[in-house]
């Protein structure tokens, strides 16, 4: 079992926070990710380091890293491999609405 770095992380999917202290937690908490259609998921530090976000529809997702909370632009992804429309979007909703 590998541990974190000596803290635990905390892990939001949708409203449920719960806190992480291994990958193997962090699979068992991440299970119901892949039964919704739409999800929001968030592993952060909680000192306020950097955060992990996906926004998920199905089998589709976008991710964003952000090295700190306040300001901070962060990355997002891109597919570099994608040849369709240039106006063509994907839905994805936030747990706040």
């Amino acid at each position: 079992m590998r541990e974190f770095e000596s803290r635990c992380l905390e892990l939001k999917v949708n409203s449920s926070i719960c806190d992480v202290r291994n990958v193997e937690a962090l699979w068992a908490a991440l299970k119901e990710v892949s039964n919704r259609q739409f999800c929001e998921v968030w592993l952060s530090s909680p000192d306020g380091g950097p955060a992990l976000c996906a926004l998920i529809n199905g089998k589709a997702a976008w991710l964003m890293y952000l090295r700190h909370d306040e300001g901070d632009p962060g990355y997002s992804t891109r597919n570099p491999d994608y040849i369709g429309p240039e106006d063509a979007k994907i839905e994805y909703r936030l747990e706040n609405g």
